[in-house]
């Protein structure tokens, strides 16, 4: 999966949970009467899960090209002294 994809996938999967979320929550606490209009959520957690989705991927990203360069790194010896960080 590529990193358009990922970021779509959790824009939108954020957006499902936290719209179907806040609506509970507002059905509870102000009742049937007086919901905003969802079409607002919507977008708003959309944005906002596409911007979470760049996060992690950039997180994801750091670790594994990390973990690449301490895999590549040669072990301590007597010889060379080189130590792996």
């Amino acid at each position: 999966m590529g990193r358009g994809q990922f970021v779509w996938r959790q824009g939108l999967t954020l957006m499902v949970f936290m719209t179907a979320f806040n609506d509970v929550v507002a059905h509870i606490i102000y009742g049937a009467d007086n919901v905003s209009s969802i079409w607002g959520y919507l977008g708003k957690y959309f944005f906002i899960g596409i911007f979470l989705g760049y996060m992690e991927w950039h997180d994801q990203e750091s670790k594994y090209k990390q973990a690449r360069l301490n895999a590549s790194m040669p072990v301590f010896s007597m010889t060379t002294r080189i130590r792996p960080h």
